[in-house]
């Protein structure tokens, strides 16, 4: 009897071990609307001053025929919402769509892009998703400030000499160093050059 018993055990394991590959895989993503986020594309990130930004993103339809939306908004700060758009999607399965969405003139400061999939969306993995965030930055132009005039160093020199002379005060043919803070408050580099003269002199000018 328990030999019997055995061999049905036996018998039963292998055919279940027989039906397994014949059983359906679920996938454990797609079913749906999904974006690449590999695709993303912002032309006028990081760019200088005011200006367009230009947002890409390929959209696809994994496995099944799918309807639904892509909603952006591009937010300031915590909640100000500066642009926003929806665009209805309508795709077969496995159909690929480049969404395009456009900010002119957007000033500058950071915000933070928002684009999210509603509708028939399908399962998350790896670089497709139904959500996405990223910064968008218009960076400020350089901007460069001279220091409060009493922040100025006035330093006498010794003519023959080349070095500081210890005198407090200029005379008449008496050469010195000036030292004035420049500061750039902007966000990218400045190069450019200083100007200055004595008493309505003749203008000179120092590369900085």
């Amino acid at each position: 009897m328990r030999s019997s018993r055995v061999c049905q055990f036996a018998a039963i394991t292998m055919l279940l071990l027989f039906c397994l590959p014949l059983l359906p895989v679920v996938s454990a993503s797609g079913n749906g609307l999904l974006m690449d986020s590999n695709s993303l594309q912002i032309n006028g990130d990081l760019e200088v001053g005011q200006g367009d930004i230009n947002v890409t993103i390929d959209v696809q339809a994994h496995d099944v025929s799918a309807i639904g939306s892509i909603n952006f908004t591009l937010v300031e700060g915590m909640n100000t919402i500066v642009a926003s758009d929806n665009i209805s999607l309508n795709l077969t399965s496995g159909e690929i769509i480049t969404v395009q969405f456009n900010v002119s003139m957007l000033p500058v400061g950071q915000y933070t892009l928002d684009l999210q999939l509603y509708g028939s969306v399908g399962i998350a993995s790896q670089n497709h998703t139904d959500h996405l965030n990223q910064f968008v930055k218009r960076l400020a132009p350089a901007n460069p400030v001279l220091g409060d005039q009493n922040t100025w160093v006035l330093t006498p020199v010794n003519f023959d000499t080349g070095e500081a002379s210890g005198n407090l005060s200029f005379r008449d043919g008496d050469i010195g160093w000036v030292v004035i803070p420049v500061t750039n408050s902007g966000e990218v580099a400045w190069n450019g050059s200083l100007g200055f003269n004595l008493q309505g002199g003749s203008e000179n000018y120092l590369n900085v």
